[in-house]
């Protein structure tokens, strides 16, 4: 959703009503966006609040990496499934700004999430993850053809 970013105060200009439904107008136009973009990879990429990830497939493991600059690792939350990965994090504000002086912000604040669809299918339980220099790193293990189920014998 577009955060506001006053040069100066609105609230006290004549036509404040309009600036404020401009701003709910791109708060809705972005949502239907949003909307509109999740399952499609080539849109998904470029969601705002959506981190961007690389995922490589070894024999062993499958290997997720995500981007979460200025993200702390206590606000990252992250869900596996044997065939997906769900990625949710929090971006905090490091300053305020007194008397609503800051001229222009275009970083992001708040919270982001991706859902990844993953090549195989793996074990969530030997799952790892590291955070590194706003990097998180899953290493995901794939489910052997040994581990895909016991064979039963029908009796006569």
């Amino acid at each position: 959703m577009r955060r506001r970013y006053p040069v100066s105060r609105r609230d006290e200009h004549p036509l404040a009503p309009w600036f404020n439904g401009l701003d709910n107008l791109h708060g809705e136009i972005d949502r239907w966006f949003d909307e509109f973009s999740r399952g499609i990879p080539a849109l998904e990429y470029f969601r705002v609040g959506s981190p961007r990830v690389e995922i490589v497939e070894t024999d062993d493991n499958v290997i997720v990496n995500a981007e979460l600059p200025g993200i702390e690792a206590k606000d990252v939350d992250v869900r596996i499934f044997p065939r997906e990965v769900r990625i949710k994090a929090e971006k905090k504000r490091e300053e305020q700004f007194e008397d609503d002086r800051q001229y222009r912000s275009e970083r992001y604040y708040g919270s982001m999430s991706r859902t990844v669809a993953l090549p195989a299918e793996i074990d969530p339980d030997r799952a790892s993850a590291s955070f590194k220099n706003g990097i998180l790193k899953l290493t995901l293990p794939k489910i052997s053809p040994a581990d895909t189920g016991k064979r039963l014998i029908i009796e006569d």
